[in-house]
């Protein structure tokens, strides 16, 4: 007799220290780069914003150590042991990571995000959604899981679990989201013009 657990996926959150700090340095320099980031309708599924994923540089990239630390590896430390010290789960373990990409997301009124994953190689191990500037009540991220394909002799679908994480209320501004990179998700509609995301893959190993 025996139990294989598989990998479960979650969502995992946190405020991130000294926001109010990171805030001010990270806006002067996304409202630097408006320019050059066009605002999308509709392009692979991004309505009314502005992004720097296609940006050949990483938004983070020459900031100071500890910037770094607050926003990235701090919480990632604290996300593997919180996940660690539950029972029944299977062992986050690795020996390395590092910054694949970085970007953001700036929304205009009524800005949304079809459904979408954030895996873009086979080195990205997780993502994170740092809520850098939102004034929306709410937060809009929808997490779906797609728990199983159900085939009957009448119609194909697939179950979903979903995460909303605008029932969570110490999820908002200064939060972050870690969570698998091929976990999908999706962005409600932005009453509140102005909400900005930093957007994080880091890809981890053992060798």
């Amino acid at each position: 007799m025996g139990v294989y657990y598989f990998p479960a996926n979650f969502v995992y959150w946190q405020q991130v220290k000294d926001h109010d700090k990171i805030k001010d340095v990270l806006l002067k320099e996304i409202y630097k780069r408006e320019d050059i980031n066009k605002y999308y309708y509709g392009n692979k599924g991004l309505y009314a914003a502005s992004t720097s994923y296609k940006s050949d540089e990483n938004l983070l990239n020459g900031h100071d150590q500890n910037t770094i630390k607050n926003i990235v590896w701090d919480p990632l430390e604290n996300a593997i042991a919180e996940l660690n010290s539950r029972d029944s789960t299977k062992k986050i373990s690795f020996k390395e990571s590092k910054i694949n990409i970085s970007w953001y997301t700036h929304y205009k009124e009524g800005g949304n995000f079809d459904k979408h994953n954030h895996f873009t190689n086979s080195d990205d191990s997780f993502s994170m959604i740092y809520i850098l500037k939102d004034e929306n009540e709410h937060n809009q991220t929808v997490f779906t899981e797609f728990t199983n394909e159900c085939i009957s002799t009448t119609s194909d679908y697939i179950e979903e679990t979903k995460f909303d994480t605008s029932n969570v209320k110490d999820i908002k501004e200064g939060s972050i989201l870690i969570f698998p990179s091929s976990l999908y998700h999706h962005v409600r509609y932005v009453e509140k013009p102005g909400r900005i995301t930093v957007a994080v893959n880091i890809g981890s190993w053992n060798h």
